[in-house]
C-alpha cells in the first residue's frame, strides 16, 4: 500500500468543492464536496444517492467526509486494517488471510481472487445505476472514466500516479432509484447492498438497473438480470427470482459467506417493493 510522505489540504480549492446541476442538465460534483452537502442537494432528484449517503458512518463524519474520499477509501478488511502483512500489502509475497480466516462479512462471495476484500464505497454502488462518470486530472491531462469501469479490484482504481479525482459527473435522465443495505450496526460498512433504479410505464419495465455492493471485489452491475426483467411486469418477486438465478450461475462464495447471496436477494426484493410503491 502507498504511504504518503505529505498531505495537502484542498478544502479551499473552488473547483473541487463546487456542486452544480439539476435533473435537466445533469450534475457536476467536485471531489471535495462533503457527503452531507451532496445528500442535501440531491435528496429529491437522486434519492438513491441520498439514501446511500445516509447509511455512511455518522452525521459528524458525513459533514467532513468527501465524495473523493468515499470513492477512494481503504478496504474494510480487518486483516488489512489490523496491520497484517497480507496480499494487499505485499502482493504475491504474502497470502490473503481472509481465505482461511474470518471472512463472514467483508469479503467477496462472487469473483473473489488475490485480495478477497471488496470495494467499500456505498456511494459507488449507488452511482452505478445512474451511469455516473468520474473525472480525474493530472498536470498533463484530464480523463473521464465511467464509474462501472473505474474499479479494477477491491479498492483498486484506474487512477494513475499524479492524478486527482476532481469531479463526479451524473447525467440527466436516469430512472429513479433506491438503496438498501445490510450492515452489522448503523453507519457501518455494507455486508451486502443493492442499488436499484427503474422506469416503469403501464406496469412494464422500460429501464432497470441493478448494482450489488459488498459481494464482489468491485460494485457489480448485474446486466443479465436487467436484460431478463426489461419489458416484463414490474414484480418484486420476479426481481428476486432473476437475481437468485444469476447468483446461482456466477457466485463462488467462501466457506462462511455464502449467506450474503441470500441477503442480497432479499435486499433486491425490498428495493423493488419500494420502487413499485413509488
Amino acid at each position: 500500500m502507498a504511504v504518503p510522505r505529505a498531505l495537502a489540504a484542498v478544502s479551499r480549492v473552488e473547483a473541487l468543492t463546487t456542486l452544480s446541476g439539476n435533473p435537466t442538465s445533469g450534475w457536476r460534483i467536485g471531489g471535495g464536496v462533503t457527503l452531507e452537502a451532496l445528500a442535501a442537494a440531491v435528496k429529491d432528484d437522486l434519492p438513491v444517492v441520498a439514501e446511500a449517503i445516509a447509511t455512511v458512518a455518522s452525521s459528524q463524519v458525513r459533514s467532513v467526509a468527501t465524495v473523493a474520499g468515499n470513492l477512494l477509501q481503504t478496504n474494510r478488511c480487518w486483516f488489512l486494517r489490523s496491520g497484517f502483512d497480507c496480499y494487499k500489502r505485499r502482493g504475491g509475497l504474502a497470502p490473503c488471510y481472509a481465505i482461511l480466516g474470518d471472512h463472514r462479512f467483508y469479503h467477496a462471495a462472487i469473483d473473489g481472487h488475490r485480495c478477497q476484500s471488496v470495494t467499500p464505497s456505498d456511494l459507488a454502488t449507488a452511482l452505478n445505476v445512474l451511469g455516473a462518470t468520474v473525472e480525474v486530472q493530472s498536470l498533463l491531462a484530464r480523463r473521464e472514466i465511467p464509474i462501472e469501469d473505474f474499479y479494477v479490484g477491491p479498492g483498486e482504481t484506474q487512477m494513475r500516479p499524479g492524478e486527482v479525482l476532481t469531479a463526479l459527473l451524473i447525467p440527466a435522465g436516469a430512472p429513479q432509484g433506491v438503496f438498501e443495505k445490510l450492515n452489522l450496526r448503523d453507519g457501518d460498512f455494507a455486508i451486502a447492498s443493492v442499488a436499484l433504479a427503474a422506469r416503469v410505464s403501464n406496469g412494464a419495465v422500460e429501464d432497470i438497473r441493478l448494482c450489488l455492493g459488498g459481494l464482489s471485489p468491485t460494485p457489480r452491475r448485474v446486466r443479465r438480470v436487467e436484460a431478463a426483467l426489461k419489458g416484463a411486469k414490474m414484480d418484486p418477486i420476479a426481481v428476486r427470482a432473476a437475481l437468485e438465478l444469476e447468483l446461482d450461475r456466477c457466485a463462488h462464495p467462501l466457506a462462511q459467506n455464502g449467506w450474503k447471496l441470500d441477503a442480497a436477494a432479499g435486499l433486491a426484493l425490498t428495493a423493488a417493493e419500494r420502487l413499485l410503491r413509488g
